[in-house]
């Protein structure tokens, strides 16, 4: 699983940080040169509550990293707004749709 925490730090001090969520990518299958995740995101102060969820599928993974990776991740949950991006990296993402209550 990839992991990433986002927090804000005032003044650029790390002892002055506030969290701003996290991403939670995890493999859910695939071969070795091309895998499928699953891609959670949380809001800060969240716990373990999901805010977005989606999936990103026939990523190349002997081609591309792990930028592109978080790249169509967040495409994944935050919506196609940026629909050239995923066409140019050449995976495919699904968008998931938004938890309830949240």
């Amino acid at each position: 699983m990839v992991v990433i925490k986002l927090e804000l730090w005032r003044g650029g001090r790390e002892t002055d940080k506030r969290d701003l969520g996290r991403i939670h990518i995890t493999n859910i299958g695939g071969t070795g040169t091309r895998g499928s995740y699953r891609v959670d995101c949380f809001k800060a102060g969240g716990g373990r509550a999901i805010w977005r969820t989606g999936r990103v599928v026939d990523f190349k993974r002997k081609v591309q990293g792990a930028y592109d990776l978080l790249l169509l991740s967040l495409i994944a949950c935050v919506g196609t707004r940026h629909t050239n991006a995923v066409l140019q990296l050449g995976a495919q993402t699904l968008h998931d749709e938004p938890v309830e209550g949240l």
